[in-house]
């Protein structure tokens, strides 16, 4: 396999992309759409099956929002939007997403597809939801871990 000099891609990489998308690449074309294509290509086969799976499903959401932008183009403010609109229905998932986007521009930029630091590197996470007290939790800060033993019962006093 070697390498192109005009797209820096080899000739699988290359023949590859042309059958995902349907039509010759050009040089000047780093959309996020073609990126992510070659990432789900080639680096998401690789990982674990339950990995796999939610990163086709996050990719998803990655290229509805930025699949036509050119790679340089998309910056922090819009990382840091899209955290925000996701986050109000799925904060978890949102945080995913962002790392996906992360992980997406380290390749690109080890692919020669860009040179700019990745657009999450300046967005926090969203605040994750908080975990809800439990009666086990609330009941052992109350009567302090020792007097509370597991059993066949829920719980049973040690004396």
């Amino acid at each position: 396999m070697s390498i192109r000099p005009e797209t820096g891609l080899r000739h699988s990489h290359r023949n590859r992309l042309e059958a995902l998308e349907g039509e010759a690449l050009s040089h000047d074309d780093k959309t996020f759409a073609l990126i992510a294509k070659r990432y789900e290509g080639d680096i998401i086969p690789g990982k674990p099956i339950h990995t796999q799976r939610d990163n086709l499903a996050e990719l998803a959401k990655l290229l509805k929002i930025f699949g036509a932008v050119p790679i340089d183009a998309i910056r922090p403010q819009d990382v840091r939007t899209n955290l925000d609109l996701r986050g109000q229905t799925a904060k978890v998932r949102a945080n995913q997403e962002r790392g996906l986007l992360s992980h997406i521009f380290n390749q690109a930029r080890a692919w020669g597809c860009t040179d700019a630091l990745t657009p999450c590197a300046g967005t926090k996470a969203t605040r994750k939801p908080a975990v809800t007290a439990t009666w086990r939790t609330t009941n052992s800060r109350q009567y302090g871990r020792k007097g509370i033993t597991p059993c066949s019962t829920p719980w049973t006093w040690r004396s």
